[in-house]
């Protein structure tokens, strides 16, 4: 499924290039002014990249939410903030004999601060690939009911690739009503995949993949 997404995503984002690329010159006209600021709330799937991850909560995947902060440089550019948080519930093992122990509960929260490369709203229309790369802070807690708990933090960077699709243009009336009242100029379907890595702890890397689906507000 992860392999499927992010082929998908690479066949999106260079069909999307291919095509902005190939588009001639548009003439100068008045045009409405490119957001300075955009705002994604996502929900998706993150995958540890643990390889016994099975073992002890029974999937090799679990929900994630995250959310992000833009600020446009221009039309190419943009610097991002984000935030992520991830929990899965397991069965873990006592360390001083290694025996069956009570449930576990893994937290993860990621603090990430990086630039994206986008083709422009203004100038490819409804549809923006883009990609991007983040330093990251990983926060991680993980508890055994009756036994061990292990915190702390690594560092690590992540990796990013996605489209942005505009919906103004399925509900002008809601798009129209937004500018009005809150000045959103942009209402966006987000998709997006990411790979993160992180330095070892006790030789496990905290990272993985993830695939999020979400809205984005711009103004």
């Amino acid at each position: 499924m992860v392999k499927f997404f992010r082929s998908l995503v690479v066949v999106v984002c260079l069909f999307g290039a291919s095509a902005y690329a190939q588009t001639e010159p548009a003439a100068p006209q008045d045009t409405a002014p490119l957001p300075k600021w955009g705002a994604e709330l996502k929900g998706g799937t993150f995958y540890p990249d643990v390889n016994e991850w099975p073992d002890f909560y029974g999937n090799d995947r679990g929900g994630s939410v995250a959310v992000t902060l833009n600020r446009a440089l221009g039309p190419v550019f943009e610097l991002e903030l984000d935030g992520a948080y991830f929990h899965d519930r397991g069965r873990g093992f006592y360390s001083a004999n290694n025996r069956p122990g009570g449930d576990m509960l893994y937290e993860l929260y990621t603090l990430g601060a990086g630039i994206n490369i986008r083709l422009p709203v203004a100038l490819w229309g409804w549809l923006t690939p883009y990609g991007g790369v983040s330093a990251v802070r990983a926060y991680y807690n993980e508890t055994i009911n009756g036994g061990d708990r292990r915190r702390g933090y690594r560092d690590g960077a992540m990796v990013r690739a996605g489209a942005r699709i505009l919906l103004d243009g399925v509900e002008p009336g809601a798009a129209s009503g937004l500018q009005n009242d809150f000045d959103i100029l942009n209402t966006l379907l987000v998709i997006e995949w990411q790979q993160m890595e992180t330095d070892k702890v006790s030789g496990f890397d905290l990272g993985g993949e993830s695939i999020y689906f979400g809205l984005r507000f711009e103004w």
